[in-house]
């Protein structure tokens, strides 16, 4: 099995309709000239061949932050600024995308990495062609970085809440594209409170909303998952902590009970 050229990513109509959408709205961030030069280059998602050709299997994975990742630095550069000075942003930065995930999924470089370990093991990814032909895509709950880091301290109130609905209007539109069956949220309780504004959702979700699975009903262990009904069908959220916590705090177990819940819900 080969690894798709691009020309077989864009024939697939699910990454015109992505690119529509955020042509639509990306670069409607209503921040200051200086906050755009801090801020990265947003995360732009290209579907698989294997994401659309297992429809109503898709894998959403969700990280917290870029935290580094400095997109495209020859095109269209690191930053929101230099961003959005590039007419084909939106095309240079979706196909970014899918080469890094084919890299860092397939490629033993990065296999030690805590968060691409835990992924290739929930879609079972060995080599570079798997990636592209496995039902999953990537993202994170936050369109960009601040400088390398989490945004949050960095701006002020205003700016903050205008960042974060920018991160929810992408993310959602997202999700309504793809149309995913289990959005997997590798973002610890530190963006609980992102994801109660995402989904709306009361601020004692895990409470009232979110049920612990069987083998982890310690209420103090990480995993929480919601059922979220949206127009297209019935979408799974699992909400953990990032890899390399689950690693720190030896729970690696969590991994694997989301890779046999996911492999259930596949069959």
């Amino acid at each position: 099995m080969s690894i798709p050229s691009i020309e077989e990513f864009w024939s697939l109509p699910i990454n015109s309709e992505l690119c529509d959408f955020y042509k639509s709205m990306i670069c409607s961030l209503k921040v200051s000239d200086e906050t755009k030069k801090k801020l990265s280059v947003p995360l732009l998602m290209q579907a698989s061949p294997g994401y659309v050709n297992n429809p109503g299997k898709g894998v959403f994975f969700v990280g917290q932050e870029t935290c580094g990742w400095g997109g495209n630095a020859e095109t269209v550069g690191d930053t929101y600024e230099s961003f959005l000075r590039d007419s084909n942003r939106e095309y240079r930065m979706m196909e970014a995308q899918s080469d890094f995930i084919v890299d860092r999924y397939g490629r033993s470089g990065h296999k030690k990495s805590p968060l691409w370990t835990a992924f290739r093991e929930v879609v079972h990814v060995k080599t570079d062609a798997d990636a592209a032909y496995r039902a999953f895509l990537w993202s994170n709950v936050m369109a960009c970085d601040y400088e390398g880091h989490t945004f949050r301290n960095y701006m002020s109130c205003e700016e903050e809440n205008e960042f974060i609905e920018f991160s929810k209007r992408k993310f959602l539109g997202e999700l309504s594209i793809l149309k995913p069956k289990v959005c997997l949220l590798f973002t610890g309780p530190n963006y609980d409170y992102i994801l109660e504004r995402y989904f709306d959702l009361p601020k004692n979700w895990e409470k009232n909303d979110i049920r612990s699975l069987k083998e982890c009903s310690n209420p103090h262990e990480p995993l929480l998952i919601y059922v979220k009904m949206f127009e297209w069908k019935e979408c799974l959220f699992i909400r953990t902590y990032h890899p390399k916590s689950l690693r720190m705090q030896r729970k690696w177990k969590i991994v694997n009970i989301i890779a046999e819940t996911v492999d259930n819900l596949m069959k």
